[in-house]
C-alpha cells in the first residue's frame, strides 16, 4: 500500500486526514518525531548523566540512612549492620574501596543508560518513531480478529 493508496492520508482528499486535519506527508514518511545531531546528542548525555547519578545517589542515600540510624535509640544494631554490609558491597566492586565501589556501580549505569540511548537513536532512525507507525499503519491497534 502506498502513501496515495492509504484511506486516512491520500492525496485525493487534498492532503486532509479522514478528519479535515492538515497532515504533513513527509514528516510521516520519515518518521516525523526523529531526533537529529546536537538535539541527539544532548539526549544521549542527558540519558547517560540521569543513569549514572540514579544508583550513585540511591545508595549514598541508603548509606547515609543506614549511618543515621545507627544513632537512633533502638535502632543501633541494625543500623550498624546495615551500613557494614552496604560498604562491604561496595568493597567488592571498588576493589576494598567502598568510595571506588560506588563510582563504578554509576558508571556501570551510565555506560548501560549511554548504550540504551544509542540504541533508541539507532531504532528511531531506522524504523521511525514508535507512535508514527500506530499513527500512521491502518491496522495498529486493531484485534488480530478485526486485521
Amino acid at each position: 500500500m502506498t502513501w496515495d493508496d492509504h484511506p486516512y492520508f491520500s492525496s485525493s482528499t487534498g492532503g486532509k486526514s479522514h478528519l479535515g486535519k492538515a497532515v504533513n506527508q513527509s514528516s510521516l514518511k520519515r518518521g516525523g518525531a526523529m531526533l537529529t545531531g546536537p538535539q541527539w546528542i544532548k539526549s544521549v548525555l542527558l540519558t547517560v548523566l540521569l543513569s549514572f547519578t540514579v544508583p550513585t545517589t540511591a545508595i549514598a542515600l541508603a548509606l547515609a540512612a543506614m549511618a543515621g540510624a545507627r544513632y537512633v535509640p533502638g535502632f543501633e544494631p541494625a543500623g550498624q549492620a546495615g551500613f557494614w554490609r552496604l560498604e562491604a558491597f561496595l568493597a567488592i566492586f571498588g576493589s576494598g574501596c567502598p568510595f571506588w565501589g560506588l563510582l563504578t556501580i554509576g558508571t556501570t549505569g551510565g555506560f548501560v543508560g549511554g548504550l540504551f540511548g544509542l540504541f533508541n537513536g539507532y531504532r528511531d532512525r531506522q524504523f521511525g518513531h514508535p507512535t508514527d507507525y500506530a499513527r500512521t499503519n491502518p491496522v495498529a491497534g486493531r484485534p488480530a480478529s478485526l486485521r
